[in-house]
């Protein structure tokens, strides 16, 4: 079974290997430092998502702002085929599940966009959340729940804990059931999502106190210009120019 066939059914995808394990590190210890800051100046609660559940609108800047992140060859190669070939990218953060944290309740992270249609329907992927783990993830630190089908209305079912290896990710479609397992470890859970979609669609209900892409204006102009497309979400843009994907995509990585 293809890649894609294999997502079109169960609604997510376990790459095992696909970033430098020393890369994740640098991410780590940044994610670490913009939370550290973040606590000293106080956490709202605009911040929480849940029992011992913290959202970093993290600032791409560091290792964040290096394209080998976002931009992965492979990577993008796999979301242009799941999603679409213009996709962009919705939203960076960083949610860390702090020790003690209980299991989430089963959700999905936006409503379905066409609930009316019968169960097992399949419609067009609209969105994909990448999920980068910051540290080694186990059954005493935990994971993300998945629960395979949901995305198309099924009920749920067995749930697959999404357990790589440093340097691995995991795909999960933005229709699909899931949940944080519990934190029982005595050390954060810090993992990064980065959502993929098509040019149409953008989620309005998880954002709406936190920026989804935040960068300050001269760290997006000094992008390579052939990723700039990927971060036609910003508005005001940054960029002193606005170019098609279709005149862009060919330098993409």
């Amino acid at each position: 079974m293809s890649f894609a066939s294999s997502f079109a059914e169960q609604g997510f995808l376990l790459i095992p290997r696909l970033f430098d394990a020393l890369f994740i590190d640098d991410l780590r210890h940044e994610a670490e430092q913009q939370f550290a800051g973040m606590k000293a100046a106080g956490l709202g609660k605009q911040y929480e998502v849940g029992d011992k559940r913290t959202q970093l609108a993290i600032a791409l800047k560091g290792p964040f702002l290096e394209p080998r992140l976002w931009a992965n060859p492979l990577l993008l190669q796999i979301l242009r085929t799941l999603v679409a070939p213009d996709i962009l990218l919705d939203s960076v953060a960083v949610v860390v599940a702090r020790p003690g944290a209980d299991e989430q309740h089963r959700h999905r992270d936006h409503p379905r966009l066409f609930p009316e249609l019968p169960t097992g329907a399949s419609i067009p992927t609209h969105a994909v959340t990448v999920m980068v783990p910051l540290i080694a993830f186990d059954a005493e630190v935990g994971t993300t729940m998945l629960s395979p089908g949901t995305h198309r209305g099924e009920a749920l079912g067995e749930a697959v804990p999404a357990f790589v290896p440093p340097g691995g990710c995991y795909l999960m479609h933005y229709d699909l059931k899931h949940w944080g397992s519990a934190n029982n470890s005595a050390v954060d859970r810090p993992l990064l999502t980065m959502t993929y979609a098509r040019p149409w669609f953008t989620d309005s209900l998880n954002f709406r106190h936190n920026p989804r892409l935040n960068i300050a204006p001269d760290d997006a102009r000094s992008l390579p210009q052939e990723h700039w497309p990927l971060f036609r979400r910003l508005h005001p843009t940054p960029f002193p120019q606005v170019r098609s994907h279709k005149l862009s995509r060919e330098g993409a990585a």
